[in-house]
């Protein structure tokens, strides 16, 4: 289109995707050969993975006088690969559509691809996401519980777990699947607090499983210990109606 002769980058492209441009010409300048990338953009309402490679072309010098870029798309209609395209659509609205949110993050750290969910998590939209450093500890294959800021100051909690995607021997991509756990942070919070509590009273607390047969003693605070003379190893695991027996002489 001739609309964009003369015009930079940033206006003719998504800005990752402009990024993505000048990162690769950048090498492709230093290195004298050719860079290809995959890089992720949103069509519409529809996730497509785009082949980016930069090629120079140099001078008598043996200097790069120009840089020629082409793009493939790698979701093209093909009735030869008509059944990979359409698995490659669904899992690409599996991760749009995923609970969880989904975050693309590139060599640099930057956030090449959010998915709906990320916006939820954030409280930021995807627009915003994108570019940006992604800024938390990433170690792949772990499941790991990482604090949010989201945009405003407040803060979440969030399980983490990471994949990385690698392409001719060197980390390409950071794929990180972030599940919102900020109300299960808070139960198991309030839970511990119950428990001190619990545990600092002066009366003597027992709790039994009436679930299992004979219900079983499965918890006994200090000062049932001290009340009783009975320990808590003596006590779990038996029905509390040994206390009524004549061993009262503790």
């Amino acid at each position: 289109d001739l609309d964009v002769v003369g015009k930079e980058l940033h206006c003719c492209f998504p800005q990752h995707f402009a990024q993505a441009i000048y990162a690769n010409s950048v090498q492709c300048r230093s290195q004298k050969q050719p860079v290809t990338s995959t890089e992720w953009i949103e069509y519409g309402a529809d996730l497509k993975a785009i082949t980016l490679t930069l090629s120079p072309i140099l001078n008598a010098d043996g200097d790069v006088s120009q840089i020629v870029g082409t793009c493939q798309d790698m979701y093209r209609p093909d009735p030869l690969h008509k059944h990979w395209q359409i698995q490659a659509e669904r899992f690409a609205h599996l991760i749009r559509e995923n609970s969880d949110a989904v975050i693309v993050v590139d060599r640099e750290g930057k956030v090449q691809y959010a998915n709906k969910a990320a916006e939820s998590l954030f409280h930021r939209p995807v627009s915003e996401l994108i570019g940006e450093i992604f800024g938390l500890p990433v170690v792949s294959g772990e499941r790991t519980d990482v604090d949010i800021i989201r945009k405003g100051g407040e803060t979440a909690a969030a399980e983490m777990r990471v994949v990385e995607t690698k392409g001719e021997g060197e980390i390409t991509y950071v794929v990180a699947s972030l599940r919102d756990i900020t109300a299960r942070k808070q139960s198991e919070e309030s839970l511990r607090l119950r428990e001190r509590a619990i545990a600092a009273s002066s009366n003597g607390i027992i709790i039994t499983d009436t679930r299992q047969p004979n219900q079983p003693v499965i918890y006994v605070n200090p000062a049932f210990e001290r009340i009783t003379g009975y320990g808590a190893d003596e006590v779990i695991g038996r029905n509390c109606s040994f206390l009524q027996g004549y061993d009262r002489d503790q």
